[in-house]
């Protein structure tokens, strides 16, 4: 689990330097999101597919410092991750409604 941010249509996150989700830059990734409300028997789901890229340039990482994502897992998680969408999918989920 990461926390993120959807800005201007990209995700970003923050993770270990070295870590296996830092290893993933340059390739294709997907990120899924999911929300469910079980007294409800509703949710839904959105997947996120695009390019990973590791961003290093001062300029940006200034320009993103303030979005406020926090990892919640304990370590330095100082590596930004930018997700470029390419392709974004979803469903809803509700109580009753034919899949």
């Amino acid at each position: 689990p990461v926390n993120f941010r959807y800005l201007d249509g990209d995700v970003l996150f923050r993770t270990r330097p070295r870590g296996a989700l830092a290893a993933a830059a340059g390739t294709t990734v997907s990120l899924e999101v999911d929300q469910i409300d079980e007294p409800m028997s509703e949710g839904w789901s959105v997947l996120v597919t695009g390019r990973a890229t590791l961003i290093v340039d001062p300029t940006e990482l200034e320009q993103f410092a303030d979005l406020g994502i926090e990892p919640w897992p304990g370590g330095r998680r100082e590596a930004l991750i930018r997700i470029e969408s390419e392709a974004i999918s979803g469903r809803r989920i509700r109580q009753g409604s034919v899949a």
